[in-house]
């Protein structure tokens, strides 16, 4: 469980692809204005096996922002995971479409950016060192894929996590990850 996550019904659509990998989790808003009118309130996620996903291009924008945490989870999950019409991702902070299949490829995974979709094998990760690219979403995407890996794993810029999420390796810390800081 996370207390004060951002629950705007238009940022929450990852909870259904989530819901549809078999992985389950939800969100609750508390009761008031919340945090500069946005919605605040707890997301609870339970163990559960995923299963592949596939994001069709109608979805994709609502959940561009979520894309590599979502091909974090399904670098684990068995069978392949595609995230149709992603090209978007090539123009945001770094080109997060290449990014995130190069790191998953470099902590022992199997991913390809295959024209403007992301393909995610499954399987798992054996280990392995990515590079975050100066990119905040990638560096905390690729931190979350590696808690699940069967060997170490290292990202080279985790730094950049904390400017969209200050505290985030402290947060991590205190949901039970083994993190250390190089």
């Amino acid at each position: 469980e996370v207390e004060g996550v951002g629950l705007n019904p238009t940022r929450t659509a990852f909870l259904e692809v989530m819901s549809r990998a078999g992985v389950g989790v939800h969100g609750q808003a508390e009761p008031g204005d919340g945090t500069l009118g946005e919605p605040v309130g707890r997301l609870v996620a339970r163990g559960a096996p995923a299963r592949g996903m596939r994001v069709a291009p109608h979805e994709l924008p609502l959940v561009i922002d979520e894309v590599p945490a979502l091909a974090a989870v399904a670098c684990h999950a068995p069978g392949e995971s595609r995230f149709e019409r992603a090209g978007e991702l090539r123009v945001k902070e770094s080109d997060r479409l290449a990014g995130m299949a190069e790191g998953i490829r470099a902590l022992g995974g199997r991913a390809a950016a295959e024209g403007d979709a992301l393909v995610v094998g499954g399987g798992g990760l054996d280990g392995g060192r990515a590079e975050a690219r100066s990119d905040h979403r990638l560096a905390m995407a690729l931190a979350v894929a590696a808690l699940g890996a069967r060997g170490p794993c290292e990202v080279e810029g985790i730094e950049w996590a904390e400017v969209s999420f200050p505290g985030f390796l402290r947060t991590l810390s205190r949901l039970g990850a083994r993190v250390e800081v190089a």
